[in-house]
């Protein structure tokens, strides 16, 4: 009986007991009161995600561009040339009024998907290929890189100094637009990319066009520039060895009047009234030179040279001026895009004259005059300093060094380079050169 009322009363406090639990059960069961409603324009900028601060300065960018954009219709209506960035910009003006209105209500402007198709240099690039068909809905394909080798033909160096070949504003735009090449290479290996970067992979295309324009036409004038080297070279290597004319054997004198000739002995009169022996005449020819040959009278040679000088035809020469100077018009001075750094030289005389006044920035004090006296082979003078082409300072020259390197391409394809309006003086003593350029 005892245990019978133990166990009554245990099955009374068990029910007691597991209430507490089942109320804290059931308490986490039921979900949280929801938090009061926020104002309404808590709500407007938080849908938005844009500060009034970069709202504002996202419409200053934006109304920047469509100016700079109208400036670009101007230049097109009056019939300028625009380069592809130009073209570019005035194709994004569309995109741009659109971001401008979403920007203006508050909202992220979302772009169209970038598709990106570039041709490789002669050859057609290959077709994207087609994803798989499945069940589910598929996420939208970003671009594709599908130039690759015309990238890497377009990041090739160049066949030549262009430089020296075109000129230095075109060589700069040749480097800038290689690096531009090199940074969207870098796109390419990564995964995510914002909108800015999509499009500077829209602007590959025209920077391995315009690479491609300036390399073509430098291989172009590089050919023609070695053509003429080769034909001269051939020319040179036919012609005769050299053979100094025969000296006519002219007689002493010779009278205007009767005609008659023969030795300065056969003459009469005295010293300063020299007459024709036959008809006495005074208009007298006297070839100096076969006169001079026969003077045995043992003056000295100074005396005689003086003579022969006083007593020579002066002639006169009507063409002194070189083609250029012979223009109408002088042709206007590039401007000067500054000297090339000591850094870039090898020859010691050359980079002493580059670090003259201030690296050149006290134009009074630098140096224009060069001598590099090196007739030994060895470096750096076995090899010709092309940095010496693009000096355009230096109005003198003076150049001994070894044997062939003036008979170089360096030196006579590129020459003068930026020295064609300043150089005055050229020296080349005993390089034993074959040709001049």
């Amino acid at each position: 009986e005892e245990e019978e009322e133990e166990e009554e009363e245990e099955e009374v406090e068990a029910p007691k007991k597991a209430a507490p639990k089942k109320a804290a059960a059931k308490a986490k069961e039921e979900p949280a009161p929801a938090p009061a409603p926020p104002a309404a324009a808590a709500e407007e900028g938080a849908s938005s995600g844009l500060s009034p601060a970069e709202q504002e300065k996202r419409i200053k960018n934006i109304k920047k561009k469509l100016q700079q954009i109208e400036k670009l219709r101007e230049r097109e209506a009056k019939g300028d040339d625009l380069d592809w960035e130009a073209k570019d910009k005035i194709a994004s003006e569309v995109e741009l009024r659109k971001e401008m209105a979403c920007v203006e209500r508050g909202e992220e402007y979302t772009p169209p998907p970038v598709e990106v198709v570039v041709k490789a240099k002669g050859k057609a690039a290959p077709a994207a290929p087609a994803a798989p068909a499945g069940d589910g809905p598929e996420e939208p394909a970003g671009p594709q890189d599908l130039h690759t080798q015309a990238r890497a033909d377009a990041l090739a160096p160049p066949p030549g100094d262009i430089g020296l070949l075109i000129d230095d504003e075109t060589e700069k735009r040749f480097k800038n637009l290689q690096k531009k090449l090199r940074d969207i290479a870098k796109l390419w290996e990564q995964s995510k990319r914002d909108r800015l970067q999509e499009q500077k992979l829209m602007q590959e295309p025209g920077l391995i066009d315009e690479i491609n324009v300036i390399r073509d036409k430098a291989e172009k004038l590089l050919l023609d520039r070695r053509a003429k080297f080769s034909a001269a070279t051939a020319a040179k290597k036919a012609e005769p060895a050299f053979k100094p004319a025969a000296r006519p054997n002219l007689p002493a004198w010779q009278c205007n009047e009767c005609g008659a000739s023969g030795d300065m002995g056969d003459l009469i009169g005295g010293e300063g009234a020299m007459a024709c022996f036959k008809c006495g005449g005074t208009a007298l020819t006297h070839n100096i030179a076969k006169a001079a040959e026969e003077d045995d009278d043992g003056e000295d040679e100074g005396g005689d040279a003086d003579q022969m000088a006083s007593k020579k035809e002066r002639v006169e020469c009507k063409d002194l001026k070189t083609a250029r100077q012979k223009k109408a018009a002088p042709a206007t001075k590039k401007e000067d895009s500054g000297p090339p750094t000591p850094a870039s030289a090898t020859w010691p005389e050359l980079k002493e004259v580059l670090e003259s006044g201030d690296r050149g920035v006290d134009q009074g004090r630098q140096k224009k005059a060069i001598e590099v006296s090196h007739a030994k082979d060895g470096a750096p003078y076995s090899e010709f300093d092309s940095v010496l082409l693009k000096c355009s300072f230096l109005t003198r020259i003076e150049l001994k060094l070894p044997l062939g390197v003036l008979d170089s391409e360096a030196f006579q394809l590129y020459f003068p380079g930026a020295l064609s309006d300043s150089l005055l003086e050229l020296i080349l003593k005993q390089n034993q050169m074959t040709m001049v350029p």
